[in-house]
């Protein structure tokens, strides 16, 4: 692996697999959270822009899809781009659209268990790879 992806997985994988555990854990504490973000728009602006740079951050950096690794990460970099990007532009439309997806507390568990999964694998590949 290049030692940007390397470097990469090592920040992203435990960040992953910690927000993951954060989900699973504060699953009662979720829709509240999610409620009280939704009622800030400054908040979803800024934290749209400040994910839309990590965005392009990361993808200008590594857009590098010759593995696994490297493809999970630059997939999560332009999630992170068009999210953030969507956050600061239609913030309220995007919660709309989220809030349709999630019904239930399953949602939650299985975006918690795939983020977990991801989040260890990634940072399997940066530090033992």
């Amino acid at each position: 692996m290049m030692p940007t992806t390397i470097l990469l997985a090592k920040l992203l994988g435990p960040l992953l697999a910690i927000h993951a555990i954060a989900v699973l854990v504060n699953l009662k504490k979720l829709p509240k959270m999610i409620k009280d973000f939704e009622k800030s728009t400054g908040l979803m602006y800024m934290t749209g822009f400040f994910l839309t740079l990590l965005g392009l951050v990361l993808v200008s950096a590594h857009n590098i899809w010759n593995n696994v690794p490297a493809g999970i990460i630059t997939v999560l970099s332009w999630i992170f781009l068009v999210k953030g990007a969507l956050m600061m532009v239609g913030g309220n439309y995007l919660m709309k659209f989220a809030k349709k997806l999630i019904v239930k507390n399953e949602v939650y568990i299985l975006a918690g268990v795939i983020l977990l999964g991801l989040g260890v694998y990634i940072s399997y590949a940066g530090y033992f790879m």
